[in-house]
């Protein structure tokens, strides 16, 4: 019983890992810039600079992988690039 317990743990961490290196690809390979998705294009270059480095996307993959994955455990969802608010508002607003 225990050996399936720790066998059924491990599957699962995997899973988790899998999926979550699934989703953060798919944001990522959506097709733009996110910060002139939030801004607009009559935003000064060096406003955009700033915005990509205060929001981590001058990073290597990996550490905005990592970055990403330490918010979506704390429940930080980050802010909805179409919307223009934060996830967690909008998954407040349409919760019964």
């Amino acid at each position: 019983m225990r050996n399936f317990i720790i066998r059924r743990l491990m599957e699962t961490s995997i899973s988790i890992v899998i999926v979550s290196i699934i989703a953060f690809s798919l944001v990522q390979l959506v097709p733009g810039d996110p910060v002139l998705s939030l801004v607009g294009t009559e935003t000064h270059e060096e406003e955009i600079q700033r915005l990509r480095k205060e929001m981590g996307f001058d990073k290597p993959l990996v550490v905005q992988y990592a970055h990403w994955v330490s918010k979506v455990a704390q429940g930080d969802f980050g802010m909805s690039l179409r919307y223009k608010e934060r996830v967690n508002r909008l998954i407040a607003q349409s919760a019964p």
